[in-house]
């Protein structure tokens, strides 16, 4: 158990967005991967456009894998349960 979950004692705490931190953040550089991919972007002179072509590109192949089968060991189904049944 997390001591967030017992309660904190007297004095600051500091609490980690794990989302942010793991997830959001370049471990390397400490920057959003936002910022990240905006200066990428820049550097290489990458338009809105040919980022929005390639990625409904991308969209329309995984479609296409999917309805052929290919990512069928991939893809599984999940069964969740509702509360109360």
């Amino acid at each position: 158990m997390t001591q967030a979950r017992k309660g904190f004692g007297y004095g600051d705490q500091k609490l980690i967005d794990v989302i942010a931190h793991d997830g959001l953040t370049d471990a390397f550089n400490k920057i959003s991967m936002g910022l990240c991919a905006e200066k990428t972007a820049n550097d290489l002179k990458i338009t809105r456009e040919a980022q929005d072509e390639y990625c409904k590109n991308s969209y329309k192949r995984h479609l296409e894998a999917a309805k052929k089968g290919f990512l069928a060991d991939e893809i599984v189904g999940v069964k969740l349960k509702e509360k109360g049944k």
